[in-house]
């Protein structure tokens, strides 16, 4: 009985391992399924924007390359992708953008920025506008030929 417990440790002790080594690969695969990308028609002359930027961008903020003004799409396409840009890149809640928007259009008048429930529309949108930028997860946008990123978010 007592040469059977070393084997049964080393048995719980592989166990624990693999049990290990799966929960992080499921960490790792989910964080790549989460990433937000940045992105453009495949054709589009806009160069990468960094998080600032991008913020400032989709804040209202005027943000301008190559002489011409970048015009920011709301992908709403995707709920999950809209609230993780939203807490992570924006770092507010859905209700504190709208307040944040709604203040600024009053304040300073101007346009909504676009929004598009459809993946098809929203990347029509992109591929007719040059200089139109939207944000979706890192897999849909490399499924997308019409499309390139411009960076991580």
């Amino acid at each position: 009985m007592e040469r059977d417990v070393p084997l049964i440790r080393r048995l719980l002790a592989a166990v624990l391992l693999a049990l290990a080594v799966a929960g992080v690969l499921r960490v790792a695969l989910a964080a790549d399924e989460a990433r937000l990308v940045l992105v453009a028609a495949a054709n589009s002359p806009v160069a990468p924007l960094s998080a600032a930027e991008v913020r400032r961008l989709y804040l209202g903020v005027p943000l301008v390359q190559n002489g011409r003004e970048l015009i920011p799409l709301r992908n709403a396409a995707s709920p999950a992708a809209t609230e993780m840009f939203l807490q992570h890149v924006l770092f507010m809640s859905a209700q504190a953008y709208e307040r944040q928007i709604s203040a600024r259009l009053y304040r300073s008048g101007g346009n909504r920025i676009p929004e598009h429930t459809d993946l098809r529309t929203l990347v029509e949108a992109l591929v007719t506008e040059p200089f139109a930028v939207s944000y979706m997860p890192a897999e849909t946008a490399a499924r997308i030929p019409a499309v390139k990123i411009l960076g991580d978010l």
